[in-house]
């Protein structure tokens, strides 16, 4: 019973959550467009805002302002991780891009699954950062 519980809390905020990611990749994306370090900033400034969403169920306005204001009291501490993720992730492309031992169909495959590993540390990293800071 507390599996069939847990699943119905999770599909009743998937809506807001993909709203949530809409707003935020709108968001960053016109900031990479305008600067590309307002784009970082962005990036960085919101990047807790879904882990806020889904452990306190707040609004998509409150999770994005509580994101922001939390960053940026902690700035020195999730700013160099995203900034790093974002180099790791243009590195592995770069990479990706020159090597030639397989079909480009498993290339793709092979960076996807690196991308996709890289981009769960720093979900990782972002969700015990916010748990250790609610504690």
């Amino acid at each position: 019973m507390i599996l069939l519980e847990n699943i119905k809390e999770i599909f009743s905020s998937l809506p807001k959550l993909i709203i949530l990611i809409l707003v935020l990749n709108l968001i960053t994306q016109f900031g990479f467009i305008i600067l590309f370090f307002l784009g970082i900033l962005l990036t960085s400034f919101l990047s807790i805002s879904p882990i806020i969403l889904i452990h306190n169920r707040l609004g998509i306005f409150t999770c994005i302002k509580n994101s922001m204001l939390i960053v940026f009291n902690n700035i020195e501490i999730v700013v160099p991780a995203i900034i790093i993720w974002l180099l790791v992730k243009v590195i592995l492309m770069a990479v990706f891009s020159f090597i030639l031992f397989f079909s480009t169909g498993v290339m793709e495959f092979l960076f996807m699954i690196c991308n996709n590993f890289i981009s769960e540390f720093i979900i990782i990293y972002l969700y015990r950062f916010y748990i250790f800071l609610d504690k």
